[in-house]
């Protein structure tokens, strides 16, 4: 997780201003806006599914913006002003998201066989809700994001995994180093048309 933004507004503002940056809370568990608009709260710990979200391009953008917005006080606006303002710019950056969502499944074709590359993800996400909308949205939305790995749960398609790549990796099969045997792909394959 970058936290090179939370390092340059603490080192500054730290209790400086009675507003705080945002909520204090994470409402949800997968919703890009809420992560941009919450980053502290959301992004604060480091886990797989949260890296996915806080290293979004349009968080880290509207982040970094955020950022300037506070380093950069033109009109003189008291600090909580300054916070005021600069909370509201990164609401609607983050809101632009939902403005500009473009996902089509169409975009994607899905490999005919089964696939876990074994190439490292750019990111990974793991048991959220709308797990197979999500994935399709995050890899749409994620420029460097060329295919992605899905498997869900047999009876709660929620619990499952998502990996997102940015090159595109075809296994031939991956050997159980204790058994010597094939491990069996579970992972719908999914690739950038």
């Amino acid at each position: 997780m970058n936290n090179k933004n939370n390092i340059i507004y603490n080192e500054t503002y730290e209790n400086t201003s009675s507003i705080p940056e945002d909520s204090g809370k994470c409402n949800t568990e997968s919703d890009i806006v809420d992560f941009c608009i919450n980053y502290n709260s959301c992004c604060s710990y480091n886990s797989p599914t949260k890296d996915c979200l806080c290293n979004h391009p349009l968080v880290q953008n509207c982040r970094t913006n955020f950022t300037n917005c506070l380093n950069n006080n033109p009109n003189n606006l008291s600090k909580d002003d300054l916070m005021t303002s600069c909370r509201a710019s990164n609401s609607t950056c983050c809101n632009a998201y939902n403005n500009n969502l473009s996902i089509k499944s169409s975009a994607f074709t899905k490999y005919k066989n089964k696939n876990d590359p074994v190439i490292k993800p750019l990111c990974s996400i793991t048991s959220v809700p709308d797990m197979e909308q999500k994935c399709l949205e995050l890899c749409t939305t994620t420029p460097r994001c060329v295919a992605y790995a899905l498997s869900t749960g047999a009876v709660v398609s929620n619990y499952g995994k998502c990996s997102l790549y940015d090159s595109v990796n075809y296994a031939t099969h991956i050997v159980d180093k204790q058994t010597g045997k094939d491990i069996p792909f579970i992972s719908d394959y999914y690739t950038r048309n």
